[in-house]
């Protein structure tokens, strides 16, 4: 005689076996079941052990997010006329103007200089002036840097009729990346020492791409003097 008893009650448990393996091998992958696990039993695993996983990604992906610096822009400040900038940092710069405060200094776009002796004279030490892509085009002179430890960087200086940058009495000042086309003088070095110029390029100048006048001691490296009209690349 069969005892059905028994044997429903065997087949209820095997049911039981399948339907909660089954559970472990949709819900479980190797990375997440553990010895730790083992020791609670299946019935006790709910999703909160296996989900933590995506919520730290989450967490790190904003942590990373949170990482990334965006430079400010270079924002427009009104100075549209001749006049003394007070050297905060950064300055932007929309016309002709006279730098006399160490700091740094941006062309926040181009500057016409129609009319004027400097586009921008630069009589403070310790300063930078990064062009910023923009162009100083016009009037006698670009730029006049006058102080020591300057720096000016990127950007062109266009059809003046004296120079497009010259250094006059100073020392320890470094031009890089600037591009003069069409002035008379490119780059004019005049009493001034231990300066360098590097990566610039002097272009369809009429009489010099560089000059230097009673100066020692410069540098002048990785640039070009290009379709000069004048005699002189360099004298």
């Amino acid at each position: 005689m069969v005892n059905t008893k028994n044997k429903s009650l065997h087949t209820s448990r095997f049911f039981t076996l399948v339907y909660y393996s089954l559970i472990a091998c949709f819900t479980l992958t190797p990375a997440h079941f553990s010895s730790a696990m083992a020791d609670q039993g299946i019935r006790q695993l709910t999703t909160g052990t296996v989900i933590p996983e995506l919520w730290s990604i989450e967490s790190t992906t904003e942590h990373i997010s949170s990482k990334i610096d965006i430079p400010e822009p270079c924002a427009a400040t009104p100075i549209t006329t001749q006049g003394t900038i007070s050297g905060k940092s950064p300055i932007a710069i929309t016309g002709p103007a006279i730098l006399t405060d160490s700091g740094s200094y941006c062309l926040a776009q181009d500057i016409d200089a129609t009319g004027t002796d400097i586009g921008i004279l630069i009589s403070g030490s310790n300063i930078t002036l990064d062009l910023n892509g923009y162009t100083i085009k016009n009037g006698t002179n670009g730029i006049v840097v006058a102080g020591d430890t300057v720096a000016v960087k990127n950007g062109t200086i266009a059809d003046t009729t004296a120079h497009g940058i010259m250094l006059q009495n100073n020392s320890n000042c470094h031009i890089e990346s600037v591009d003069v086309i069409n002035t008379p003088t490119g780059f004019l070095l005049q009493n001034s020492h231990a300066n360098q110029i590097s990566q610039c390029r002097a272009l369809e100048n009429s009489c010099a791409g560089f000059s230097l006048i009673a100066s020692s001691t410069n540098t002048i490296v990785n640039c070009q003097a290009l379709n000069q009209s004048g005699a002189n690349s360099v004298y």
